[in-house]
């Protein structure tokens, strides 16, 4: 999602699992991760805001990181946190 990135740029942070990497394994976990691809939007809270198993679209995504991207502008900025991992 290189070019939702650049759009979000400041508003959105994306984060990337390496699924292959066992430090990861309590973020999938935590997240429910079943298949590659599989997306997230999590707003500030850490919960779960969207998500998309297989391959998506930006125009699919974008409704619902516009979403967070206004809930977070209201909101005082914090870490990311998902299931109490940060």
């Amino acid at each position: 999602m290189p070019g939702l990135e650049a759009e979000y740029t400041g508003q959105v942070r994306f984060v990337y699992l390496d699924i292959d990497d066992p430090a990861t394994t309590p973020f999938k976990q935590a997240l429910g991760h079943r298949y590659q691809p599989h997306i997230f939007v999590i707003d500030a809270a850490g919960e779960i805001a969207a998500q998309w198993v297989g391959p998506v679209t930006a125009q699919e995504v974008r409704p619902a990181l516009d979403q967070v991207a206004q809930w977070q502008r209201k909101e005082t900025r914090r870490p990311l946190t998902v299931g109490g991992l940060s």
